[in-house]
């Protein structure tokens, strides 16, 4: 399933969505229009853009930039989950 070209219908039963991305990722377009396609349809969550950092930042936690990437997300997950951080 390609959630972008999911039915109205299956994107409404999605549980909170939190986006996370790289404000230099190709896919940064797609993951804003996701985002507003969600929050229309009453799916909770919100859109967060690491604006200095690349597609698949999720793979340098050596770089400083991106490890303050990887921690927003991580404080995001445990947050979901309702585990203290």
């Amino acid at each position: 399933m390609t959630p972008s070209l999911s039915p109205p219908i299956r994107c409404r039963r999605f549980p909170p969505t939190d986006i996370v991305c790289g404000g230099l990722d190709p896919l940064l377009d797609d993951a804003i229009d996701f985002n507003t396609r969600l929050r229309r349809l009453g799916v909770g969550g919100e859109l967060v853009v690491h604006r200095a950092l690349p597609h698949g930042f999720l793979n340098f936690a050596a770089v400083p930039a991106a490890a303050e990437g990887i921690a927003s997300v991580r404080a995001c997950v445990l947050g979901r989950l309702g585990v203290g951080q």
